[in-house]
């Protein structure tokens, strides 16, 4: 059977961690990809087993958060885990936290224990996730895209079936779409060059409106001006993605062609330097996953969220707080060959050792039971 089979019961399986499920309806599959690609790796090397329960309860759409109840095999104890991969850091789903021994934070920031209030003590960071679906985990995205169809709340949502139907072809298309998650990973093969990557996108608003995604857009904005006035040779690897909304707000600013993830995070490996900006409320994305998996000698604005280890300034990754201190960063590692070297070095490490989705997952088990 092209799903396979779920094993159903811990006694089933002599993997040391036992998996269930909960998977409600619209769950968010971009989200969740590094995290079932992670489970999909470690069911291979027999490391854990899933079952699935499915949930009729309609909690969001999409769903950005899993809800695991995972055996450990060798004592028998049960662990309620909370996944929560939502972007915003001053969020806690209440019946998710209720439901948790331990909630996990993907975007896990001061602010989140004061989202928490009582259950602050179950609320710890989730580590950096990092896009992109293997091979193994089609079924899982199956299964997810079941949760939807079968659930009548969802078929009786606007639009009914056929909505769902084109959902679900939009959610099997990501497992298509998305980069394998080592994509990005730096390879024996790879030849680091003197060239910074620094290719943001622009959000959709209103130009001039001053609401958060205009100020965004207008520091990215001055972003690439100063690093393009610097380095007018990296013309093809820095400027902002090809959008209607950069069309309209800094055409001359745009990167040459529409570049394809393939062609991006070849860029990525071969170049020396990456730019990092952090998101909406200081929120970090898949962008600086890769930088990591790159190898790349990071440029930064402060990063404040906390991860499963911590990323440390000057080690990790040289901050910047303007555009003109930005150049300046830049230019440091590019002419300290030793020091980009070495931060090159730390950053892969630290994604084999954090990041990658499968060592990534077993991490947030072993914590689950410590």
């Amino acid at each position: 059977m092209f799903l396979g089979r779920f094993p159903t019961t811990q006694a089933e399986t002599r993997a040391p961690f036992h998996i269930v499920w909960r998977v409600y309806p619209f769950p968010d599959l971009t989200q969740m990809s590094s995290i079932l690609s992670g489970i999909a790796a470690l069911e291979r090397r027999n490391l854990v087993s899933l079952s699935v329960e499915f949930m009729d309860d309609i909690v969001g759409k999409p769903y950005a958060l899993m809800e695991l109840v995972v055996t450990e095999r060798e004592t028998g104890r049960v662990r309620h885990i909370a996944l929560d991969l939502y972007d915003r850091a001053d969020r806690i789903i209440p019946a998710a936290l209720q439901f948790a021994d331990i909630y996990f934070k993907r975007q896990f920031g001061p602010e989140t224990h004061a989202a928490a209030r009582g259950g602050c003590t179950k609320v710890v960071p989730a580590g950096l996730p990092l896009g992109g679906y293997t091979s193994r985990a089609l079924r899982h995205v199956c299964i997810a895209i079941i949760a939807s169809l079968r659930s009548p709340l969802a078929r009786g949502k606007q639009g009914g079936l056929a909505a769902l139907l084109r959902q679900s072809y939009c959610d099997a298309r990501l497992w298509a779409t998305l980069p394998l998650p080592d994509a990005s990973t730096l390879k024996n093969t790879d030849v680091k060059a003197p060239h910074i990557v620094f290719q943001p996108r622009l959000w959709e608003t209103t130009p001039g409106s001053r609401d958060q995604f205009d100020v965004a857009n207008e520091e990215r904005i001055a972003l690439v001006q100063a690093l393009r006035r610097a380095f007018p040779e990296e013309r093809t690897t820095v400027g902002l993605l090809r959008s209607g909304t950069a069309a309209e707000m800094a055409p001359d600013l745009r990167l040459p062609e529409h570049v394809r993830s393939g062609k991006y995070l070849q860029q990525l490996r071969a170049s020396l330097v990456a730019v990092n900006c952090v998101g909406l409320s200081g929120s970090v994305g898949w962008k600086l996953a890769e930088y990591l998996a790159a190898g790349s000698a990071i440029v930064s604005q402060p990063i404040e969220k906390q991860f499963l280890s911590p990323l440390v300034e000057g080690v990790h990754y040289l901050a910047y707080r303007s555009p003109e201190e930005c150049v300046e960063q830049c230019r440091r590692l590019m002419a300290d060959r030793a020091l980009s070297k070495r931060m090159s070095d730390v950053n892969r490490q630290y994604f084999l050792d954090w990041v990658s989705p499968p060592v990534h997952v077993m991490h947030l088990l072993k914590r689950a039971f410590a």
